[in-house]
């Protein structure tokens, strides 16, 4: 009877955890589903409809299949308003000139960590400064950037004209932005990008097996060969997961680009020999400039179904070659 009683009490203990466990559980659950699925379904419909000058559907909205798709890839004109056209190929190539900085910031990040895990002076305090960037906003990052080029007021020409006694007559402020706008893009974004990097390599570093490092030296492997051999394999999963994200979050770049135009005269330029009219605007501010500008609400959705996609087949491509380089044993 005694151990009935203990049975049964502890049967209604596990049961109320059950339901509590049950319940916790079913708070991220709805959080996707109402923040997450039901948008991009909402998104995929939207993208079929054209709704007039209407943000939603209503009277106007009218089924037009896949044209919202194919107007993404209508060039207009050279001299029309890159935001009253379909400029989606250039939007796009613009945000894959972005991505050129993700390799550079994970190799530039495993050297700086390489180093940092060793015995050297300081240490923490450059562990600190490299983090300061990751701690800052990227608005913050590119705001400070946009003062040191910027043409007239910015600290790269006033250090030029004033400091180094060229004259003006002699040296006119040099638009930095407007002649090198991606190689400022990339600057900003190796440079805002490698704290995060820093702190993951860092300790997957310290995670590696020391004995493989003993038994390399006692092979007579030099420091080269042990660090390509060795410590590149061992830290690859912590390789793998920074590219993925980064790679996603390159794709889905926005505010910086927009923040560095602000600072000079948008010029128009050909890149992979495609004209750009407006080198700034990537697939999220193109996106964007639709959505508030322009009230295209069915182009607005189907680039961003579009981005969907090619995020997820450069996601997929990566998951299926990290067989080929990837190490977790």
């Amino acid at each position: 009877m005694f151990l009935e009683r203990i049975y049964e009490r502890r049967k209604h203990t596990d049961l109320k955890e059950n339901r509590a466990g049950l319940l916790m559980g079913m708070i991220p659950v709805l959080g996707f589903l109402i923040f997450g699925f039901v948008p991009i379904i909402l998104g995929i419909v939207m993208s079929f409809f054209d709704f007039g000058d209407r943000t939603f559907f209503s009277d106007q909205t009218r089924f037009v299949g896949f044209t919202n798709y194919v107007n993404c890839f209508i060039i207009k004109g050279k001299q029309a308003d890159p935001l009253k056209g379909m400029y989606f190929l250039e939007t796009l190539i613009t945000t894959v000139v972005m991505y050129i900085s993700v390799p550079a910031c994970i190799v530039l990040s495993l050297l700086v960590a390489f180093f940092l895990s060793k015995k050297i002076k300081g240490k923490t305090f450059f562990r600190t400064v490299f983090l300061l960037p990751f701690v800052c906003s990227s608005i913050a990052i590119t705001f400070i950037w946009g003062r040191v080029f910027d043409t007239n007021l910015g600290i790269l020409n006033q250090l030029l004209i004033h400091k180094l006694g060229m004259s003006p007559n002699k040296y006119q402020a040099y638009d930095w932005v407007g002649n090198h706008f991606y190689e400022v893009l990339f600057l900003i974004n190796v440079w805002g990008g490698c704290g995060f990097n820093i702190i993951l390599y860092t300790a997957a570093l310290t995670n590696v097996n020391t004995s493989y490092y003993e038994a390399a030296q006692v092979d007579g492997a030099n420091p080269f060969q042990i660090f390509f051999k060795i410590t590149v394999p061992a830290i690859s999963p912590t390789t793998f997961y920074l590219f993925i994200t980064a790679t996603i979050g390159a794709l889905q770049t926005f505010p910086v680009p927009d923040m560095v135009g602000r600072f000079t005269t948008a010029k128009a330029g050909e890149v992979f020999g495609v004209l750009v009219h407006q080198r700034q605007l990537t697939v999220v501010g193109y996106m964007n400039s639709l959505l508030h500008n322009n009230i295209r609400t069915g182009v607005a959705s189907a680039i961003a179904v579009m981005l969907s996609i090619i995020i997820g087949v450069v996601t997929i491509i990566n998951f299926i070659g990290q067989k080929y380089w990837v190490n977790y044993d």
